[in-house]
């Protein structure tokens, strides 16, 4: 873990960099919806990402925290699996047409 990374929501102003951001999370194919820089994995910022996220939903009452990982993704499953997710056996395709199926996780906040 690192305490040089400070995790907070982006602003207004930033839209620039947040959309280059974006774009540079969807050209690598390793995790969807939720990206770390591959110089910076390994350093337990996905799992910091993973708590705020659970403490946002959390403060607002959420009775769950659910998310799809491609069958196809055994890091990401076992990345999840290891912060408390737990595969609910839901199985569905990526997008129409898309050889590629989903398996939903889910985790109380």
């Amino acid at each position: 873990m690192t305490d040089d990374v400070r995790i907070r929501l982006v602003t207004r102003g930033e839209w620039e960099r947040l959309r280059d951001l974006r774009l540079r999370s969807l050209a690598d194919a390793n995790l969807y919806g939720m990206w770390v820089d591959p110089a910076w994995r390994g350093r337990g910022i996905g799992a910091r990402l993973v708590d705020q996220v659970l403490g946002w939903a959390g403060s607002w009452g959420a009775r769950s925290v659910v998310l799809a990982v491609t069958e196809t993704n055994a890091g990401a499953a076992a990345f999840y699996e290891h912060l408390g997710f737990a595969d609910t056996g839901e199985r569905h395709r990526l997008r129409e047409g898309s050889d590629l199926t989903t398996r939903v996780m889910r985790r109380e906040p």
